[in-house]
């Protein structure tokens, strides 16, 4: 299936028809019905892959804990079959709209507080699936297009940052900002193409964020969409700082006299400089991707005032970043763990849990009750039984009696503490 996400990426636009043609001939896949039971649990399951609020947590918990090259991986694939299988099967459901606002808007929030950088960039991760929902949700063909190429652009770039991280994580053995600083000094061509790609990710002219990222924005224009506009714009002007500013900022440029470090291996330089090469050669030249697209794409992305107003935003929040880092308002962050809706099940699990294994537990002590007077009635049994064939002595029968019931009364009030 992973296969057939990239294949159809690759197609023709007639190619792509033919082969969704073949799809849904052989109801393979096609499009779901999200108010039936069937559709709305594919629905579920399907947004828990995508990371949807509140059951996203296993994508920022499982990325930084991969290897360096696998958390490239990670976020090539696990992610971009939902979006996909979203696309195909719920084109135009509109709460997928709002479910993709609220993705791309609140991760950023966990990506500028986080201390762990690989942690933040799986959160921007999060945030960008969530441009991409939003798309699906608008479910026009200049949407679904730009849900298609900012997936293809996405995987590049994010792999970009993440391999960028990978290396400083092999190189110095931590990715956490607390204990970074310094390393333009060491690893300058590492630091050059994370550049690229967090310019690509905060979608500034002539790097391919900018490129994709447009058709999205465009469709919620065309389709009268100011507030998922605005909120879309906030989160792509968010992602540079968070992506782009603060982690350039703590790894690279703040000062760190204990760190040293060598510049990344040969093959991960010449993997990243494949990437950043992608990334400029898409923002240069938006139209060989867009000539991949399933469906035919008119925006003009390089319409002057869109040009002009994202390198505005761009340039203000740059400027805001500077100033509050001169002031000293943007400070080392702390080494701590950050919870999103984690917080919410660790608040209810204590009390829930309780609440279930209260009335097993009494159960358990009551069938410990019964258990024990059945084991001392067999014991005094036995010990008339020994004491008339005399094979055992009356004294090892009680004393045996005695320490079953010693070690029934000890698990009872061991119980008991733990109620």
């Amino acid at each position: 299936m992973r296969v057939i996400v990239f294949a159809t990426c690759m197609m023709s636009p007639a190619a792509f028809d033919a082969f969704s043609g073949r799809l849904l001939s052989s109801q393979i896949i096609g499009p779901m019905d999200a108010s039936t039971p069937a559709g709305l649990l594919i629905l579920i399951a399907l947004g828990i892959k995508a990371a949807f609020p509140l059951v996203s947590d296993w994508l920022q918990d499982a990325y930084p804990e991969a290897s360096p090259v696998g958390t490239v991986i990670l976020s090539a694939f696990t992610t971009k079959l939902a979006i996909y299988m979203l696309a195909v099967c719920f084109a135009g459901t509109a709460p997928l709209i709002y479910i993709g606002v609220i993705m791309a808007v609140v991760t950023t929030f966990f990506a500028l507080i986080e201390n762990d950088m690989r942690r933040a960039l799986a959160y921007s991760l999060n945030g960008q699936l969530g441009i991409m929902v939003t798309a699906i949700g608008i479910g026009s063909s200049l949407a679904l297009s730009g849900a298609v190429a900012h997936a293809f652009a996405s995987t590049i770039y994010q792999g970009l940052l993440f391999m960028g991280m990978g290396a400083v994580l092999y190189r110095t053995g931590t990715a956490k900002a607390s204990a970074l600083g310094g390393l333009i000094k060491y690893m300058p061509m590492t630091a050059l193409f994370m550049a690229v790609g967090a310019a690509s990710i905060a979608s500034v002219p002539f790097f391919s964020g900018f490129a994709t990222k447009s058709l999205t924005l465009g469709a919620t224009g065309k389709y009268g969409l100011e507030l998922v506009w605005l909120a879309l714009l906030f989160a792509s002007v968010s992602a540079l700082i968070h992506s782009g500013l603060r982690l350039g900022y703590h790894v690279f440029i703040a000062e760190n006299d204990k760190m040293e470090a060598e510049e990344a291996p040969r093959n991960m330089l010449a993997a990243m400089a494949i990437a950043a090469g992608l990334c400029i050669f898409i923002g240069i030249n938006p139209q060989a991707l867009y000539a991949l697209l399933p469906y035919e794409v008119s925006y003009d992305v390089w319409e002057p005032g869109h040009v002009l107003g994202e390198t505005q935003l761009l340039a203000f929040a740059a400027l805001g970043f500077v100033l509050l880092l001169h002031r000293g308002l943007i400070k080392r962050p702390a080494d701590r763990l950050v919870l999103n809706a984690d917080w919410f099940l660790r608040a209810a699990a204590k009390h829930v849990i309780f609440d279930l294994a209260k009335p097993l537990v009494q159960l358990w002590l009551l069938a410990l009750g019964k258990k024990r007077d059945a084991i001392m009635r067999l014991l005094q049994i036995s010990e008339e039984a020994s004491r008339q064939s005399g094979l055992v002595s009356g004294i090892a029968s009680t004393g045996a009696a005695a320490g079953v019931f010693l070690a029934v009364f000890a698990l009872m009030l061991l119980i008991r503490q733990i109620m």
